[in-house]
C-alpha cells in the first residue's frame, strides 16, 4: 500500500561486505503490482483516518509535523479447543504522501490488551527515531482528503525538509543496556 501498490521484497540489512571490503545488496525477488494505484491510494487515506481521523483508534501513533498511516490490530491467540491471550499490532508508514518508512510492531500479551494503547504508542517512538536518525523531513504539505463527504485533513506542520543522509554504519548505532553488539 505504501509503495502505490507494488510490492519490493523487504530487507532488514542494506547489504554485507565482501572479502574486498565493498559492500554488496542481498539478493531479491523482483518488485511487482500487487495493487492497483488507485486502490492503495484509497486505502491510504483509509489509514489517515486511523491516526487523524474523529473516530479512528490509532491516535497514539501520530507524530508531529508527520503525515502517518497505520492501522491497529487486537486479536485473541488461537489455541486447541479455542482462544488463550492477545495480541496487540500496529502497522504503519510515513510521511504518507511520499513514505520512506515502514514500522510494524507486534506485541505479546500486552497490558492493557488494545494495539491502540500498546502497540500505537510503541510505533510512534520507533517510528519518530527512525525518521530523525535517517534525517526524513515531513515531505511537502499536501492535505489529505477525508472519506466522502467529510472535511480535509489538515496539512502537516512543517519544519523544513531535512537532507537525506547515508545509512549508519555498524557499531554506531545505540545498543539497549543489556543487550550485546
Amino acid at each position: 500500500i505504501a509503495n502505490g501498490g507494488i510490492w519490493e521484497q523487504p530487507k532488514i540489512v542494506a547489504g554485507e561486505a565482501n572479502a574486498a571490503g565493498k559492500m554488496v545488496p542481498p539478493p531479491s525477488a523482483p518488485p511487482h503490482r500487487v495493487i492497483q494505484p488507485q486502490t492503495a491510494k484509497t486505502i491510504t487515506q483509509m489509514l489517515l483516518q486511523v491516526i487523524d481521523g474523529s473516530t479512528g483508534t490509532g491516535g497514539e501513533a501520530a507524530i508531529p509535523g508527520y503525515l502517518v498511516a497505520g492501522k491497529t490490530g487486537t486479536a485473541e491467540k488461537p489455541v486447541a479447543g479455542g482462544y488463550s491471550g492477545y495480541v496487540a499490532s500496529f502497522m504503519g508508514f510515513a510521511p504518507a504522501q511520499d513514505p520512506q518508512l515502514v514500522v510494524g510492531v507486534v506485541l505479546d500479551q500486552p497490558t492493557p490488551i488494545w494495539g491502540a494503547d500498546t502497540a500505537a504508542p510503541t510505533f510512534k517512538t520507533v517510528m519518530q527515531y527512525a525518521l530523525q536518525r535517517l534525517g526524513i523531513g515531513p515531505g511537502p504539505a499536501s492535505p489529505a482528503v477525508a472519506g466522502p463527504g467529510g472535511p480535509p485533513l489538515p496539512a502537516p506542520a512543517r519544519s523544513g525538509d531535512a537532507p537525506a543522509y547515508p545509512l549508519p554504519g555498524p557499531g554506531s548505532l545505540p545498543v539497549a543496556p543489556g543487550a550485546t553488539d
